[in-house]
């Protein structure tokens, strides 16, 4: 991630109609496994977001974060009891450590995903869960992505297959923010014609999560976008991100 992006990163968080929006559904999607967990591993878990929503679920379980980065750590420094800077291609854990793991919105961060995926089968006990929420399309490849150091975007297929071949069964893959797909792909896809921004301008750090930050709009989209929460029985056949509920046999 650009690191001129930290400071923003925490109030994303915890106000940002898309991250709202991601909570409502992956906190939904954790209520088809088991909240009995020990112990939780995040994978990328940036400014504390992904740990709260862990929490959430797991009352009684003791949360686990790492971030190849220490920048986003900092950010939320005293408040995460058990983070650290850690790879996920070289997870510094033992073997069947957790009962569940989870990567949101991190392995597109990862050259080498399949390793990343590797680790955390490795790192997961048998009958433990594995959440995963990625980034979808390679042609809604925008901003977001290149200041956030992506590698790729993924298809439903591309994920599932990488998630098999690591050695999990899958219990749920779909797109989700599909209500919105059609505003953000106009968008993703009319930034593409406009000229770039000079060098003039590199001392500012511009995405598409700037286009709404707050108010009216910013409330209604969090809305939106959460309302998707109560259709993960229906698959739609497109969305801006696809989550996937896995287990380890």
């Amino acid at each position: 991630m650009d690191p001129r992006l930290y400071k923003q990163l925490l109030e994303f968080e915890r106000s940002h109609w898309w991250f709202r929006g991601r909570r409502a559904v992956l906190l939904t999607a954790l209520q088809r496994t088991n909240s009995d967990a020990r112990a939780v591993l995040d994978c990328g878990c940036g400014a504390g977001g992904n740990l709260d929503i862990l929490k959430a679920h797991f009352p009684n379980s003791a949360i686990h974060g790492i971030d190849i980065e220490r920048g986003p750590l900092n950010v939320y420094q005293g408040e995460l009891s058990s983070a650290y800077q850690a790879d996920a291609a070289r997870l510094p854990f033992k073997d069947e450590a957790f009962g569940a793991v989870s990567a949101l919105d991190a392995i597109e961060h990862v050259e080498d995903d399949a390793q990343a995926l590797s680790e955390l089968h490795r790192v997961c006990q048998p009958g433990g869960t594995l959440l995963l929420s990625v980034p979808a399309f390679e042609f809604l490849w925008g901003n977001v992505d290149d200041a956030g150091h992506h590698y790729r975007r993924y298809t439903r297929i591309q994920l599932a297959e990488r998630v098999r071949e690591a050695g999990f069964d899958i219990s749920l893959v779909r797109y989700f923010n599909s209500l919105l797909f059609p505003p953000i792909a106009a968008i993703r896809l009319l930034a593409r014609t406009l000229p770039k921004r000079s060098s003039a301008d590199a001392d500012s750090v511009s995405t598409d999560f700037d286009i709404v930050k707050d108010g009216p709009l910013n409330e209604l989209l969090a809305r939106v976008f959460s309302f998707e929460a109560r259709l993960l029985g229906v698959k739609i056949p497109f969305g801006v991100s696809i989550l996937l509920i896995g287990k380890k046999p």
